[in-house]
């Protein structure tokens, strides 16, 4: 997405070394195998060691197993094969039979091609490095087995993991399910700087085990004999590699077409306007939050079809709400669609301040229609359309809410000025003040001038705080300064918890995706920015969708020059639902967990952790806490 007047610096900064984009699959070339991993651990064994070194050497070796199987998922899958795991996250093992049979069930609903045994030797338990094939005898091994062992050696060496030496062995695995299985027994791992692997050599580890499979499965002698092995040993049918295409109607996109099968399950398509409208209601109610993602859509029938107008702050509100009336059956269908802000009835104003009086917002523009929030003295507010005869603006405001406010409540201000206010140390009321020109209410926010100590026999109580307030000079806006007391205010630390959080999300680089997850051994996207908060000191919702509610509005797609450490990104499907969020580095930069790790990407088209579907799809930032 090209940058637009507002965006952020575009000049590049030196590139950290260590921040390198991860070894990512695609593609259809794995489709039809089926995989489980089976990542050895266990706590009780751990803990029966003597000495500290001992338990920690073993705890590294089994984060280690669990962290390549979890990598290992996200290469698998997305090169279009099926994973399963037999233990889905980092929970102590136990030894017992009821985890073998539990293991054992894992295998046998998946009815795998292979079984990989993932293990790792502690320091205290060395021996060389070896791939365990499964053995009726000391000599005589599967030789399917045998050829996929040697597969994996050959990858292992490639990339700098070793020689490994094939033995045959026994493998309860095969002997119980008689699935096709391998146990890799590695030597200790490099330790990370914590109690973690480090995250470059299971990165690599789980690079080399999908590169045999990518060599040996799509169309080799090996591949054709694990699919024969498997269809002999398992009784299973050969897989069926075809897969139903949804063909949705031309020029709208699968995730409309899909979402409209939903909110329409009708045969016959909308009869008239109002069934229409209900439709456009349904999709709205479908948004993430519907006070901040501005979608004003409607839609009339006409003599040769149907027509749909719409404005929106984001192309993929109009372009959805489009595919799902054609889906429906609307069509013919025109469309007049509008994406805000609007340069030119705005002039090029894209930016705003509130004025000395707290004013309302509409939901549309007139006062006393649909009441929407409030704007405090000092606020800065984002410009998005204006009525032809100037007398209402359109504008979002720092809690995200989109409204209509009267144009004598507000006043343009330069981008400069606006990225100031989002970026400078602000002081709060925390009660009623007021002066011979200003009435103050609990809750505003200005700009932090200075800080006056207390001189002299003067009580502490009755020192004062300088901060910035906006006033009309003209038609420019300056900033008065006011004197207010300490004791009223609330100032932003000079540490900031974002800062914290960015601290504690990059030093858990490189660690393993996992869905769900809120652990070292492996995050989500909501899982990474909420413990990187939580280390900071601060509590937020567990999922994206619901962690945009938190904080105030400081970045959009087209302003992204106030983003600072800690500010958590968010961003959009196609359909205009949030579906992943991640934490601004300040910049251009952010960290996200996003598969296969814990990352770093930039929406800077020059750098070289540059991500075009990021870029794309970010929506807006917000600030949980300065």
């Amino acid at each position: 997405m090209p940058a637009s007047p507002g965006s952020a610096a575009t000049e590049l900064q030196t590139p950290t070394p260590e921040f390198t984009a991860p070894f990512e699959t695609s593609g259809t070339a794995l489709r039809g195998l089926v995989l489980v991993a089976d990542p050895q651990g266990s706590e009780a064994h751990a803990l029966a060691e003597k000495g500290e070194e001992k338990i920690a050497a073993r705890r590294l070796a089994y984060a280690t197993n669990f962290a390549i199987a979890a990598l290992l998922r996200h290469h698998i899958t997305d090169g279009g094969g099926k994973y399963y795991l037999t233990r889905e996250d980092d929970r102590p093992a136990t030894a017992s039979l009821a985890d073998e049979l539990t293991r054992l069930q894992v295998i046998a609903r998946a009815r795998p091609h292979c079984v990989l045994r993932i293990s790792h030797e502690s320091e205290h338990n060395r021996t060389k490095p070896r791939i365990i094939v499964p053995s009726a005898d000391a000599e005589t091994s599967d030789p399917v087995a045998a050829s996929l062992a040697q597969a994996l050696a050959d990858s292992f060496l490639r990339l700098g993991l070793g020689r490994f030496e094939i033995e045959p062995g026994h493998l309860a695995i095969t002997e119980q399910t008689g699935a096709l299985a391998l146990e890799i027994i590695a030597p200790p791992p490099p330790p990370g700087k914590d109690w973690r692997p480090a995250p470059a050599y299971t990165h690599r580890f789980a690079q080399a085990i999908y590169e045999t499979f990518y060599l040996t499965w799509p169309s080799s002698q090996l591949g054709d004999a694990m699919r024969t092995r498997r269809q002999r040993a398992l009784g299973a049918p050969p897989v069926d590699t075809t897969e139903e295409k949804f063909a949705p109607p031309d020029g709208v996109t699968t995730e409309a077409a899909k979402l409209a099968q939903r909110l329409w399950p009708f045969p016959q398509p909308p009869r008239d306007q109002t069934e229409a409208s209900y439709l456009l209601a349904a999709y709205q109610r479908q948004l993430t939050d519907s006070t901040f993602f501005y979608l004003d859509a409607r839609v009339e029938r006409t003599a040769s079809g149907w027509r749909f107008i719409a404005r929106a702050n984001a192309p993929e509100l109009a372009e959805t709400a489009a595919g799902i009336l054609r889906t429906a059956g609307c069509n013919p269908l025109s469309t007049e669609v509008e994406i805000l802000p609007s340069q030119e009835r705005l002039g090029g104003q894209l930016f705003a301040v509130t004025l000395q009086t707290a004013a309302l917002t509409w939901g549309a523009p007139e006062e006393g229609n649909n009441v929407q929030t409030q704007l405090l003295p000092g606020e800065p507010v984002w410009l998005l359309d204006r009525t032809p005869d100037g007398s209402f603006f359109l504008v979002q405001g720092s809690d995200g809410y989109v409204g209509w406010v009267r144009a004598d409540a507000i006043a343009p201000i330069t981008e400069e000025q606006f990225t100031d206010l989002l970026t400078s140390r602000q002081a709060t009321l925390n009660a009623p003040w007021s002066n011979r020109l200003y009435a103050l209410s609990p809750g505003t926010r200005l700009k932090l001038l200075e800080e006056k100590a207390a001189h002299g026999s003067r009580p502490a109580a009755r020192a004062a705080v300088l901060v910035a307030m906006p006033h009309l000079v003209g038609n420019r806006v300056q900033f008065e300064s006011l004197s207010i007391p300490r004791q009223l205010l609330t100032l932003s630390p000079d540490l900031r918890a974002g800062q914290v959080a960015v601290d504690t999300a990059l030093g858990l680089y490189g660690t393993p995706y996992v869905f769900g997850g809120r652990s070292a051994n492996g995050l989500d996207c909501s899982g990474l920015v909420g413990v990187s908060y939580e280390a900071a000191g601060l509590r937020l919702p567990r999922d994206a969708r619901q962690m945009v509610l938190v904080g105030r509005l400081v970045a959009t797609r087209w302003h992204r020059a106030a983003l600072m450490p800690g500010d958590i990104l968010f961003f959009i499907d196609k359909t205009g639902r949030v579906v992943h969020t991640g934490l601004s580095l300040g910049g251009e930069r952010f960290v996200h967990s996003c598969p296969p790790c814990v990352r770093v990407n930039s929406f800077l088209p020059q750098d070289p952790l540059y991500s075009k579907t990021w870029h794309q799809t970010f929506i807006f930032a917000r600030r949980p806490s300065d």
